[in-house]
């Protein structure tokens, strides 16, 4: 699609499976593209998503990759929205400033997901996540 599209929940969700040794979910997920030199104000994530055959109160954290902390793997995630996961779809916006330090010099984002205890049957439709950000010209 077009970058309407890309901004627009589409109601068509991605699922994402429990696995059955540890009923953890965790989901990486990697942007490219994005200019470190160039990367200024606020880095804005949009994310849309339920959560179906989960134990009431489950908590979710979605995590950005800090490379000021060390190269990848070396280095650590951020923790940039931990909250319960809605079992309607509910949207959630977070705006970080110094975006550079979440982007590699070969212009990588890279994003973790994650729910501890999920359970084996429990599922994170995501309808929409969003990476906005600026760049100076």
């Amino acid at each position: 699609g077009g970058f309407a599209e890309l901004r627009q929940a589409d109601g068509v969700a991605l699922v994402a499976k429990a696995r059955n040794d540890n009923g953890n979910l965790v989901l990486y997920l990697l942007v490219r593209g994005l200019d470190k030199q160039r990367a200024q104000g606020t880095l804005r994530l949009t994310y849309r998503r339920r959560g179906q055959n989960m134990p009431a109160n489950i908590t979710e954290r979605l995590e950005l990759y800090n490379f000021n902390t060390g190269s990848y793997p070396y280095g650590s995630f951020t923790t940039v929205l931990s909250e319960p996961v809605p079992t309607a779809y509910g949207s959630s916006t977070v705006s970080l400033s110094n975006p550079a330090q979440y982007i590699s010099y070969e212009g990588d984002l890279f994003l973790r997901i994650g729910i501890e205890g999920a359970g084996g049957s429990a599922q994170l439709l995501v309808d929409q996540l969003l990476v906005e950000w600026e760049e100076q010209p």
